[in-house]
């Protein structure tokens, strides 16, 4: 990012000190944006800015309405005439699996577009992804409930932490990509399809932003969505045929970024990245009416890149915190451009991608000077053609990366200038720079190790319905207080709950829906195996349940201390006094049998109860009852 902000500060220098009227016209030239002559002195640095967005920023009503880049300090006025922001939207229709490109308007806070947000069809069940790239030092989104509602991330560090990414940020991406990853996985065909890479006309492969002969210092950065604006009032409009034919004086702004530099490349070598339909513009004869995005360059790249693969490294600006890496910080990145995920920095070294880019990218650039060194240069503030520019870039990489100290090896390349500006460039020989057997690069987006969620758990990627915003609802514009950048969406627009938050324990006592069974005691084990066993029937414990056990174990009480009287006073009869015999053995006999008779009947009572044969043993003692044996 530093060295695109120092090519930047050099391009305004070089607007200034050329115009000498604040009328002067401006002819538009292939630069990362047009930015209008004027006599008023410029940011020494590009300013901090800040988004707001719309309310509901992934539904229909969402997308059509402006965002708005809004000033953070009054001293460094954030204007999309010096250092615009930019948006772009990709949709997928889950039911036909088909992917399309829609860039939302920003405008200036206050103001009114140049045209009306141009008007789509947005398909019933879809997925949107959001993505962000700005010309200024930084951005970052408000206002709290619309960052909610978009799952949008620009740090790592919520309201109270003045750390962002840079001029990066994202919205709903996590979902996005996960849901992409499953339709890849299961070798769902998307539409358009997914390109093959190609060959380029150098007999290389083509190139993707994942190629280390292409990237810089901080990959995956900003987007290839322009605007048109009015240098006059500063009011933008979408950049269309149709919008350029209604506003001619109108100057298009580019965001300076690899994506952008990508699709020029493409074109000079015979190469073709991955294209959908551009609903802002979809009758441009010139294009087909379709586009290229970040996400999609992002796609491509994870399915057609080989080895090697340029993934963010720790020693990226846009993942420090304080000038030192920081692993959430670097997987918040990535999660926004279809990385994998790291469990650890040593994932991604910064000394193996230093190595690569210098392994891979300067014998490329050598390769193609004298292709390169015809083509104008993306940035006339640095050089007059393409390879002064690229070589500066690799330069800069270098040098921010610290390459020259992790790799022991001075910067190789030596910039040939004139007049302030890059011409040419003098590369020294470095043999092959070997990495290891544990090199991070190595590795595609499917081969990479699982990640191993942290004890905190990171944003959820549970997907917003992109229709959950009436189409009359006006979008919140006020930047109401910030909430954190990871907070997750709640049905209820009005509670806001931290993504970071733990869910609590409700302070009473919770009763689980499914009752662990309690230990029985040893008795109703040894019950248990003598039933198994065969025993007899009045060793069998039966165990009341309810009101209604009570009811029959109080019958049975009962019955069974009625029988037991009556059978001690049968044998109280015994003891009498003794009669002659034969006067009382035939009384005794018929005595002992309505006896005998009565005892049978008492412990058919207790033991046949019909009612309990029925009930089953409870597994918990406090509701069993164990009946006395007889």
């Amino acid at each position: 990012m530093l060295n695109k902000m120092i090519s930047f500060i050099s391009f305004l220098s070089l607007l200034l000190s050329s115009s000498s009227t604040p009328t002067q016209t401006m002819t538009p030239t292939l630069t990362p944006t047009t930015i209008p002559p004027t006599n008023a002195p410029l940011p020494a640095t590009p300013p901090n800015c800040m988004i707001v967005l719309p309310a509901f920023p992934l539904s229909y009503t969402g997308l059509t309405t402006p965002f708005q880049l809004q000033t953070i300090d009054p001293a460094a006025p954030c204007d999309m005439r010096t250092f615009p922001a930019f948006v772009e939207a990709v949709i997928i229709d889950l039911d036909t699996h088909s992917l399309s490109v829609y860039q939302p308007l920003i405008i200036n806070t206050g103001s009114t577009p140049l045209s009306p947000p141009i008007p789509f069809n947005m398909p019933q069940n879809s997925l949107v992804g959001l993505w962000f790239g700005s010309n200024g030092m930084s951005i970052s989104l408000t206002p709290q409930t619309s960052i909610q509602q978009g799952m949008c991330v620009y740090n790592v560090g919520g309201i109270t932490s003045k750390d962002t990414f840079g001029q990066f940020a994202h919205c709903n991406a996590v979902s996005f990509f996960e849901t992409l990853k499953q339709l890849i996985l299961k070798n769902v065909p998307l539409n358009p399809p997914i390109p093959p890479l190609g060959m380029a006309n150098d007999g290389e492969p083509c190139l993707t932003t994942r190629d280390f002969a292409l990237v810089d210092m901080d990959p995956s950065d900003n987007i290839v969505s322009m605007y048109l604006v009015d240098m006059a009032t500063g009011k933008t409009a979408q950049n269309s045929v149709a919008n350029a034919a209604a506003n001619p004086n109108a100057v298009v702004l580019k965001n300076g970024s690899d994506n952008l530099l990508l699709a020029t490349l493409d074109r000079i070598m015979g190469c073709k990245p991955y294209l959908v339909p551009n609903l802002v513009d979809l009758n441009n004869q010139l294009t087909g009416g379709k586009t290229s995005s970040m996400a999609l360059d992002e796609i491509h790249a994870a399915i057609r890149q080989e080895k090697f693969y340029a993934y963010l490294p720790k020693g990226d600006p846009m993942v420090r915190i304080n000038n030192m890496p920081n692993l959430n910080k670097l997987n918040a990145y990535r999660q926004g451009v279809f990385q994998p995920m790291v469990n650890s920095l040593n994932m991604a070294g910064t000394m193996e991608f230093c190595a690569h880019m210098t392994n891979i990218q300067l014998p490329r650039l050598q390769k193609n000077k004298e292709l390169f060194i015809i083509q104008p240069s993306p940035d006339v503030a640095i050089s007059n053609n393409l390879y002064g520019f690229l070589m500066n870039r690799f330069f800069a990489s270098y040098t921010g990366l610290n390459c020259q100290a992790l790799l022991d090896i001075p910067n190789p390349v030596t910039l040939i200038m004139a007049n302030n500006l890059v011409t040419d460039a003098i590369v020294t020989f470095v043999p092959p720079i070997s990495t290891g057997s544990n090199d991070p690069y190595l590795l595609s987006w499917d081969e990479y190790p699982e990640f191993v969620e942290p004890t905190t758990p990171p944003v959820p990627t549970t997907m917003i319905p992109t229709t959950m915003m009436p189409t009359t609802m006006m979008p919140t514009t006020s930047p109401t207080t910030m909430m954190p950048t990871t907070m997750m969406p709640t049905t209820s627009p009005t509670t806001m709950i931290p993504t970071t938050m733990m869910p609590t324990t409700s302070p009473t006592t919770m009763i689980p829906t499914t009752m662990m069974p309690t230990p029985r005691n040893k008795d109703d084990k040894e019950d248990e195996n003598k039933d198994k066993n065969g025993g007899t029937q009045n060793n069998t414990v039966i165990v009341l349940s309810g009101i209604t056990g009570g009811l029959l174990l109080a019958v049975g009480i009962y019955y069974f201390f009625n029988c037991t009287r009556k059978c001690k006073k049968g044998e109280e009869k015994q003891n009498e006094t003794q009669v002659p015999l034969v006067e009382k053995v035939e009384k005794e006999k018929e005595g002992v049998k309505k006896e005998k008779e009565k005892d049978v009947k008492c412990k058919e009572v207790i033991l046949n109860l019909s009612p309990l044969k029925t009930l089953k043993r409870s597994s918990s003692p406090r509701n069993s009852i164990h009946l006395p044996r007889v």
